[in-house]
């Protein structure tokens, strides 16, 4: 089926190298035009300057448990990728269960991110092409290096891939607010 000239993706991912400012960039478009979104999102845990591990936090209000640990190095468990441990555990309790319960709302779902970690849970990639299948618009982040999950993802024809540079972050920012205008209106 051909995508119509004005054919608007319901769903808009950022990519980038780390440290571009993804995470970023989708707070502060989510802060401009003062969005109360469901989902989640990821932040860098630190100690002595150095990152140690990733925290997940739920924007899905209600949950038991609206935040936990993603990955970290040192933790037990039988799934890594790179130095970290992944906490299964927590990428569902808090994750997949703020993008099942993002779909009862009204609202712009938050998914930040979608990376290769997330390869070792089906519940979790299950709740990922559910809000992405939703009525509901998408606003992520996914991973810029390819993988499996990563993959499937970029090639729906229901997302818009937009990749951010450092270079180009007011350029980007000022793109991404106006298109996450177009899904809201």
């Amino acid at each position: 089926m051909p995508i119509r000239d004005n054919f608007v993706p319901g769903n808009i991912l950022i990519t980038g190298h780390p440290g571009v400012g993804k995470t970023t960039l989708v707070k502060q478009v989510i802060e401009q035009l003062r969005l109360d979104p469901v989902g989640f999102y990821t932040e860098e845990i630190r100690e002595e300057g150095k990152r140690v591990g990733f925290r997940i936090k739920s924007l899905t209000p209600g949950l038991p448990r609206m935040e936990g640990v993603l990955a970290r190095i040192g933790l037990d468990g039988p799934y890594h990728r790179g130095p970290y441990t992944i906490n299964i555990r927590d990428m569902e309790d808090v994750g997949a269960r703020a993008l099942e319960e993002a779909l009862s709302h009204r609202t712009l779902i938050v998914i930040d991110e979608i990376g290769n970690m997330e390869i070792v849970s089906q519940r979790f990639q299950a709740a990922v092409i559910a809000s992405l299948e939703s009525p509901r618009p998408v606003l992520g982040v996914i991973k810029y290096e390819p993988g499996p999950f990563v993959d499937r993802i970029r090639s729906r024809p229901d997302v818009e891939i937009i990749k951010l540079t450092r270079k180009h972050y007011k350029e980007v920012k000022s793109f991404v607010v106006k298109k996450v205008k177009q899904l809201i209106i």
